[in-house]
């Protein structure tokens, strides 16, 4: 069974602080996803990422204002039915992140580890993640299929 909660805070306590906070003291179930608030799911999301895996991730649709310029800097994108779908390739964990942060996982193998700081402006907080839960043995599974519906606009920070 799936459940949200609403938490709000009165103050901007920065992704990681958040994320953490959340995974920590929040969550009590088997599995947890973060999700933005512009983003969505297929209807059907959950139940395709219901695999067993540690960790599993989908393609990415990419709509919104941003989303023909961020096309032209990543490989691996196609154009299906007007949106850009972002087709995630396996490769080493090490060396390039393949898993997105909105990615469905095992939420007690997470809480060994929690989310850190990387200093990093390009926000790789779950990439840490999946590096410290690969090591610890954890199964990965991707649907080769968009499930995830990501917005990219002018205000985002990444796109900059």
């Amino acid at each position: 069974m799936y459940g949200l909660k609403a938490i709000v805070r009165g103050k901007n306590i920065g992704i990681v602080n958040n994320f953490n906070d959340i995974l920590m003291n929040h969550v009590k179930t088997d599995k947890v996803m973060f999700l933005g608030a512009d983003n969505w799911l297929r209807p059907d999301a959950l139940e395709k990422m219901e695999t067993g895996a540690d960790i599993t991730s989908s393609d990415i649709c990419l709509f919104g204002q941003e989303a023909d310029k961020f096309c032209e800097q990543v490989s691996g994108s196609d154009l299906e039915n007007g949106y850009h779908i972002w087709k995630f390739i396996q490769g080493n964990i090490e060396k390039c992140n393949y898993i997105h942060g909105s990615s469905l996982y095992n939420a007690n193998l997470a809480k060994k580890f929690g989310y850190e700081p990387t200093g990093n402006k390009n926000s790789e907080e779950d990439w840490m993640l999946w590096k410290k839960m690969f090591k610890a043995g954890a199964t990965h599974i991707h649907i080769s299929e968009p499930l995830l519906y990501y917005r990219r606009h002018k205000n985002e920070f990444s796109a900059k």
